[in-house]
């Protein structure tokens, strides 16, 4: 086997793969980190918000299209649910993004990577 000397890129199944992405976990932990919920809110009802807003903003005359995906920063996107509901955490945009995804999609070795290499 011919090894790489170089690999440009690491994400989506490269070195690592990630096989499930659940955001209504995701929403569970970080609601379970808020310090502040004054609108008594659930990790459910966050993720309806959430996923309805996805939709709608993905949606062109009323026809949701396949290849047409707003791609929205998480950073931005968790301000943004954030303040529309009044939430408050104790730890940074970045803090928050690395909880979130290593909840919802946890990462490990691509089978045969330790080989490549």
């Amino acid at each position: 086997m011919v090894k790489p000397e170089i690999i440009l890129f690491d994400y989506g199944q490269t070195l690592l793969s990630e096989h499930h992405r659940d955001h209504l976990i995701g929403f569970e932990a970080l609601m379970s980190k808020a310090v502040k919920n004054p609108k008594k809110v659930t990790a459910k009802q966050v993720f309806e918000f959430a996923k309805d807003f996805r939709e709608n903003i993905d949606t062109l005359g009323g026809e949701r299209l396949p290849f047409l995906e707003l791609e929205i920063h998480n950073h931005f996107f968790i301000k943004y649910i954030s303040e529309y509901f009044g939430l408050e955490f104790n730890f940074s945009p970045n803090e928050m993004e690395q909880f979130y995804w290593d909840t919802i999609a946890p990462a490990e070795l691509t089978l045969h990577i330790k080989e490549l290499l």
